[in-house]
C-alpha cells in the first residue's frame, strides 16, 4: 500500500511506497524534503490542499499558449444573378383552335367526292347511289368524331417568360394549329378577358353562365376566358387562347401583369 505526500514548496503530490520513510525525495520543482511519517495535514485530500498564489494563473496562461489560434475564415459573398422568370402552363386542346379551317376542309372533300360521283350518276342504280350515300354520311360522321379526338388528346403549353409568351401544341392526332412566339418588344397590348359562349362537349369544364329559351330550341352560355394579344406592327387583335378555368385566368392575368411592368419600355 503507497502512501501519499505532499512537496512542502509546491504541493505536488506523489504516491511513494512506505519503504522510502525518513529518506529524502526531490520534487520536480527542484525543492529536495524528507519523506516523513503521514500526518493529518499530508493526508489531506487533494482538493482540500490549497495552492499557492498564481500557481493556476501560470498554469492556464501555459495551457493557453499551447491552443493552436484558429484563423479567422471569411466567406465572400457573391452577388446573386438575376435569373429570368419562367411561368409555363399544360392545358388541353384549345376548343376554338382550328375549328373553321377544318370545316372548311371536311366540306371541301366531301364537296370533291360528289363531284367525283356525279358524271356516273346515269350509270348508278338506286343500290350504288344510296351505298354512296352511306359512304358520304360516314365521312361526315368521322370527320366529327375526328374533331372531339383530336382536342381529347392534343394538348397546348403556353409558357410566360421575360422574353415574351410562347404558345406550343403538342399534336398526338394531325390538327390545324400552328405554334405562336412573341416577343415582349413587339406587344402593343394584352389581357385576358371574360367572355360567354354556347356550351359544348369542347368546353366541359366551363362555369355555367344562364340558359337562353326561345319558341323552338334552348342555348346554354357558359363562361370562357379568352388571351387576347395586339402587336405593335398588326391593328388587328388575335385570341391566342381559351381557358375554361377562373383561378387559371387569375393565374395568368398576374403573370401577364409581371411581364409588363418589368418591361414597361417594350410595352
Amino acid at each position: 500500500m503507497k502512501i501519499q505526500t505532499n512537496c512542502p514548496e509546491c504541493h505536488r503530490e506523489y504516491s511513494v511506497k512506505p519503504s522510502v520513510l525518513g529518506k529524502k525525495l526531490k520534487c520536480k520543482c527542484g525543492k529536495v524534503f524528507q519523506f516523513q511519517s503521514p500526518s493529518k495535514g499530508d493526508t489531506m485530500e487533494p482538493s482540500q490542499v490549497a495552492p499557492p498564489t498564481g500557481f493556476w494563473d501560470e498554469r492556464f496562461e501555459e495551457i493557453a499558449d499551447d491552443i493552436p489560434k484558429e484563423q479567422p475564415s471569411v466567406v465572400y459573398a457573391t452577388k446573386p444573378t438575376n435569373q429570368g422568370s419562367k411561368f409555363e402552363l399544360i392545358l388541353p386542346m384549345d376548343p376554338f383552335t382550328g375549328r373553321i379551317l377544318y370545316r372548311v376542309v371536311s366540306s371541301v372533300i366531301g364537296l370533291v367526292l360528289i363531284a367525283l360521283m356525279y358524271p356516273f350518276r346515269s350509270a348508278l342504280t338506286p343500290m350504288l347511289e344510296l351505298g354512296l350515300l352511306g359512304v358520304l354520311s360516314i365521312f361526315g360522321l368521322v370527320a366529327v368524331i375526328y374533331r372531339y379526338r383530336a382536342h381529347y388528346v392534343n394538348h397546348v403549353t403556353l409558357s410566360i417568360r421575360d422574353e415574351g409568351i410562347s404558345i406550343l401544341y403538342h399534336k398526338a392526332l394531325p390538327w390545324p394549329c400552328r405554334n405562336r412566339i412573341i416577343p415582349v418588344e413587339s406587344i402593343e397590348e394584352i389581357r385576358v378577358e371574360t367572355n360567354t359562349v354556347q356550351a359544348s362537349w369542347l368546353l366541359p369544364r366551363a362555369e355555367y353562365s344562364h340558359t337562353t329559351y326561345g319558341s323552338n330550341s334552348s342555348y346554354t352560355y357558359v363562361f370562357v376566358y379568352d388571351l387576347k394579344c395586339k402587336l405593335k406592327d398588326n391593328h388587328f387583335e388575335t385570341r391566342l387562347l381559351t381557358v375554361e378555368s377562373r383561378d387559371l385566368a387569375k393565374t395568368i392575368r398576374m403573370q401577364l401583369k409581371r411581364l409588363i411592368t418589368k418591361n414597361p419600355s417594350e410595352s
